[in-house]
């Protein structure tokens, strides 16, 4: 963020990523911040590479070993998603598992 002069607006929302190891980072929706123009050259979606089915079963895996299950959906470029945790015993102040969709 303060590589470009943005912040992000008030009171919004912003999804996490959750890396292989276990990491987590937070994202930011361009729409959702505020400051200098971006350059010409910044992309909002860009993407590089293939994404393989078998990447996307071996991620997959990996969540599900740190108690993290997953629901696949195309939302398009105006929905990434969620993650909430899953609580099956309410006296319990730790999640059993996420939920990610």
């Amino acid at each position: 963020m303060k590589r470009f002069g943005r912040k992000p607006k008030e009171d919004t929302l912003f999804p996490v990523i959750l890396w292989p190891c276990g990491l987590v980072a937070l994202v930011y929706d361009v729409l959702d911040t505020e400051g200098e123009d971006l350059p010409e050259d910044v992309e909002a979606f860009f993407a590089r590479g293939e994404i393989a089915e078998k990447k996307i079963a071996d991620f997959l895996s990996m969540m599900r070993n740190k108690r993290t299950e997953c629901d696949l959906f195309d939302g398009g470029d105006g929905k990434a998603g969620s993650i909430r945790p899953v609580r099956t015993d309410p006296t319990f102040k730790e999640a059993d598992y996420y939920r990610m969709a």
